[in-house]
């Protein structure tokens, strides 16, 4: 009887283990995604942040006079650029970095969850096991005690 109440209780403990496990994959996964947007608004950011600039270079030549076919205008806003693209690489290779370090996460709470399963599954066989040889007269194998 005491075995059938702990077959239970490990029964039930696997079920907690398993809702713990999923609840923390669905965090994993919901930062992700936070990530991803977090990751696409940081580049949309920076390109304003880049448009702003050009045409700030814009108005500065504006108003001193020159005209905006000069070659320093356009090395300004071709260093500005690739600046530009540098950071919006470097925010990408980061936010896909920390995505991928939130999808392992959600994967490793999903793994939990099935190893309480086969946990649980593991111990209902043995009980199971013990059980049947117990009913069939097979005895106790770790005593040494056998009805023939």
């Amino acid at each position: 009887m005491g075995e059938s109440l702990a077959l239970v209780m490990d029964y039930k403990g696997m079920q907690t283990q398993k809702a713990a496990a999923a609840a923390e994959r669905q965090q994993f996964e919901t930062a992700s995604k936070m990530e991803e947007l977090s990751t696409a608004q940081d580049n949309v950011d920076r390109t304003r942040a880049l448009y702003e600039q050009l045409a700030s270079l814009n108005n500065q030549f504006a108003s001193s006079g020159l005209s905006g076919a000069g070659a320093t205008k356009a090395n300004f806003a071709r260093g500005e650029r690739k600046m530009a693209s540098g950071d919006i690489s470097a925010r990408k290779m980061m936010g896909q970095s920390q995505r991928r370090q939130y999808q392992l996460g959600a994967f490793g709470a999903k793994m939990k969850g099935k190893a309480a399963q086969y946990e649980f599954y593991g111990k209902a066989a043995k009980f199971g096991q013990k059980s049947y040889n117990s009913g069939q007269g097979i005895g106790d194998a770790a005593t040494g005690s056998y009805l023939i």
